[in-house]
């Protein structure tokens, strides 16, 4: 995510010289070209339309609040830009040496490492604000530095108490740091927290339930979401998770028919309840499910072959079955692209 570093010549600082807003180095123009990136040169870009653009910015509070407005509409390269000759004029400026730490953190450009010490170095100098600790947190994860990145999280919440999404990633932290009491507490405090996006919440948390093999708890925050939005079929595929390693498959193929009935063309949940039918012996079903997943995709579905010629065995009908193999034998020989020539 960081792995290219941003080394800028930026020129002129006032005067008839050229500004960053009018000029780019021809290196990086070709830099911001190869990765699809705005720069200030762009005057048209019409990813980022600024009041600034085009001007001549000549002091410091020029400078920081171009930076301010570039941050703002996200683009993270021009905000580095403009930070960066902020604090060339006012080096103390915790400000701009946060914007300066965003925009490596944020943008294709940025290095890990350099971003991490703008971001201190604001902090150093009185600047404070729940992004930057939250900015702080993402750069720790990528370096699996987990338990200073639920430090930086923790003092994120207490600048953003109500921001529900910064208990969902300090618990994903303690996860990896293995203690999940403190991340069940962070998840069940953000379902509590909860309103619009409590559907989401008891997700997040049925899956983190089932991913300690806690079935039952899983079970009932989906059974919980599915109450809660019944208009969503992900609350509905989590629950059918749940109930198939409960061995409630019955329960499993009920919430799979109303899947389906809602999405017909949903192969993936086709095939698992053609899946569970064969488990529970209902091989007519099992194969009608897997023709049905074929027809969608005749020349793709390997795997709906492979599961009808097992059915295919079960019946005794050994020629379809060798039929079926055969054609799931070919499309995974089959090369991924046609050759251009």
């Amino acid at each position: 995510m960081y792995g290219v570093c941003l080394s800028l010549v930026l020129t002129g600082c006032s005067g008839d010289e050229s500004s960053p807003e009018t000029e780019t180095p021809g290196k990086d123009r070709r830099m911001a070209e190869e990765r699809n990136m705005p720069f200030l040169g762009q005057v048209d870009n019409p990813r980022y339309k600024s009041q600034y653009m085009g001007k001549k910015l000549t002091t410091f509070a020029d400078y920081l609040a171009a930076a301010r407005d570039a941050q703002e509409k996200n683009a993270y390269y021009e905000a580095y830009q403009f930070a960066r000759k902020a604090a060339a004029l006012e080096d103390r400026s915790g400000e701009a040496h946060y914007i300066i730490g965003v925009g490596l953190c944020a943008s294709a450009y940025g290095d890990e490492d350099e971003a991490l010490a703008e971001l201190k170095r604001a902090i150093d100098l009185g600047f404070e604000d729940g992004n930057l600790y939250e900015y702080m947190a993402k750069i720790y994860d990528g370096k699996k530095q987990y338990g200073e990145a639920v430090k930086a999280l923790t003092r994120a919440i207490e600048l953003r108490p109500t921001d529900i999404g910064l208990y969902g990633e300090r618990a994903a932290m303690y996860v990896f740091t293995g203690d999940l009491k403190q991340a069940e507490k962070d998840y069940t405090r953000r379902i509590e927290m909860s309103d619009s996006r409590r559907s989401e919440s008891l997700l997040i948390r049925g899956r983190f339930y089932e991913g300690q093999k806690r079935y039952e708890e899983a079970l009932a925050d989906y059974t919980a979401a599915v109450e809660h939005d019944l208009r969503e079929t992900d609350e509905l595929r989590a629950r059918v998770g749940a109930l198939v390693a409960l061995g409630r498959r019955k329960e499993a193929v009920e919430d799979l028919d109303e899947i389906i009935e809602r999405n017909p063309n949903d192969d993936d949940s086709i095939r698992t309840r053609g899946n569970l039918y064969f488990e529970l012996g209902n091989l007519e079903s099992a194969l009608k499910d897997f023709s049905t997943a074929i027809q969608h995709s005749p020349d793709q579905d390997r795997l709906a072959y492979e599961a009808r010629a097992r059915v295919y065995d079960r019946l005794g009908r050994k020629d379809r079955a060798e039929a079926d193999r055969k054609a799931a034998r070919e499309i995974a020989d089959a090369p991924a692209e046609k050759p251009i020539y």
